[in-house]
Formats: C-alpha cells, structure tokens, sequence
C-alpha cells in the first residue's frame, strides 16, 4: 500500500497493540526488537497515533514516510529539473516547426525586398510558426509582379524557400530597374559589369537601398538607361536570441550553430547568456559573407 506509514516509539507491546486496538486503528507489519517497537499505519491515522502515544515516555516517531509523500518530496526537489526538460522539449518541438529564415532564391535578386514584404503580409516571416502563411496567395501575388514567369514556396527545414524566375527577353523591360540590396550591413566589394554603382566598399548599407544603377552616364553627361549586371559582398551581422531549459556547454554550442543557418561563410560569432524564470536565455551575434547579384546568369 503506497500510503503506509513506518512508525517506531519505545513501550510495551501488549500495551502498544492494545491502545491501538481499542482507536480501531489497522496495524500493519508490526515488529518488536526489545523495548523498540516498529508498526506500520495508514497515513490518515498517523495524527491520531501520535496523540494516543503523547506522553514522552513513548518517545514516538516516524521511520518512514509513505510512498506517496516520498514521491511527492521527490518531485518538489526536482521541480526545476522537470520544468527545465519540459521547456527545453518544446523548446525543441518548436524548433522543427519555427521557420528561422526566409531566403530569396532565382534570379529575381531586384525583387527581393518586395517578395519579402508580400511574404511577411501572407503570413510568412522568420522567426515565427506561419501557422496563418497562405502560400497560394503568397505565390499568385508574386506572379503579378512585373517580370516574374514562376514563383514556387516550399519549407525545407527551418528555412521557406521563395523561389522565384523571370521569363528572359520578353521581360527585359524589368530587368532595366536598379539593383537594390536585399540585405543591411558592410559593403566589403562591389562590382558593376554594366550600369553604375551608387555604393562604395566601406559604406554602410540598408535594405532596400541601391547598389547598382540601371544607367550609364556618356560623356556628354547624359544618362542613358542600361542593363544593371554585377555583384557585391555584404558583411552582416545578426543577433538572434534562443531560450534553453539550462545553461551547458552543449547548449552553448547549438546556439553558436545557428549562425550556419544564415550562411555557411560566417566570419565571427559570440554569444551572452542570461537566466530568465524559463530557463537560459542565449543571445547569439554573428556577422557572415552575403554575395548578392543581378542578371550575372
């Protein structure tokens, strides 16, 4: 019975199963060893037990608590614990299930910033579940935008995939447009094939904001309208927070490894961690290589 409880007290035993007797109390597992008298009773008697043996000349006491009391101590020593494991598995859970980033692929880089922004109206945005994303929405009104031939949406892990083509010549109109940046951070090198760049290597840059001009200026000083065509290398730097159950060196190095998620040409990456009443809260900065083009195909 798990609600037993182990009681041992000093006296006589006849006197001892006779008082208990007369108290209808059910004794169990009674064991005398001199003048140490051992007995087990359920826990709701154990009050009325020591009331009947108050006088100290019993010296009575608890041996051994029952087994549902001991599992509930248990439990309420390990309390943290349990929380932890239990907010570090739906930690986990929620991961497999967040979407951390959402990437432009194709070879519509131009389009980039207003694909993002249709994505983030349709329900689609890093860092969260998109449990209301409508992907066909999503999909038809890229399509609209001028130039695109194909637009495909898929999740691939943590990432959503927009992937998305224009239709070649018959769409050149699109193509004479500026090259904007689809990222903010550090130009480190750029490079314009045709048209004319409007950032410098050093510069501080944000997204949206243009990196190559659809223009050649002649030497009359006109401008004449071109196919913007080159590259650049862009320096960024994030900083993403991750809530563990615990703090740990294993943690430590899975909240590192999100950097890799973004790019696999990360440069430098720390981390700081703060207790939260949740558990280990890990803010993870990072800085990685982002190439980004136009019309380069």
């Amino acid at each position: 019975m798990n609600n037993l409880v182990e009681i041992q007290l000093t006296g006589s035993a006849d006197v001892v199963l006779r008082k208990l007797t007369r108290a209808d109390i059910a004794v169990y597992r009674f064991r005398v060893s001199g003048a140490v008298i051992t007995f087990c009773v359920e826990e709701e008697y154990v009050k009325k037990v020591f009331a009947i043996f108050a006088h100290r000349c019993y010296n009575v006491g608890i041996r051994r608590t029952s087994a549902r009391k001991r599992i509930a101590a248990a439990v309420r020593r390990r309390v943290g614990l349990i929380v932890g494991a239990v907010i570090f598995l739906v930690a986990a859970v929620a991961a497999d299930f967040t979407v951390l980033r959402v990437k432009v692929t194709g070879n519509c880089a131009y389009l980039a910033e207003d694909i993002r922004q249709i994505a983030a109206q349709c329900g689609v945005r890093e860092w969260s579940l998109c449990l209301k994303a409508d992907i066909p929405s999503l999909e038809a009104r890229v399509l609209s935008l001028d130039g695109v031939s194909f637009c495909s949406v898929a999740r691939k892990g943590s990432y959503m995939i927009i992937d998305v083509m224009s239709g070649g010549e018959e769409n050149t109109p699109a193509a004479y447009t500026d090259f904007v940046s689809p990222e903010s951070g550090r130009i480190l090198r750029i490079v314009a094939v045709s048209g004319t760049p409007l950032a410098a290597e050093g510069e501080d840059i944000r997204r949206g904001e243009k990196l190559i001009g659809a223009y050649a200026e002649g030497e009359d000083g006109q401008r004449r309208s071109c196919l913007a065509v080159g590259f650049a290398d862009i320096e960024v730097s994030r900083t993403v927070s991750v809530l563990f159950g615990e703090k740990s060196e294993e943690n430590a190095r899975a909240a590192l490894g999100i950097a890799a998620l973004y790019s696999e040409n990360v440069i430098s990456r720390s981390y700081t961690v703060s207790e939260s009443q949740d558990g280990a809260v890990y803010d993870v900065s990072f800085s990685y290589i982002c190439t980004v083009s136009v019309n380069m195909e």
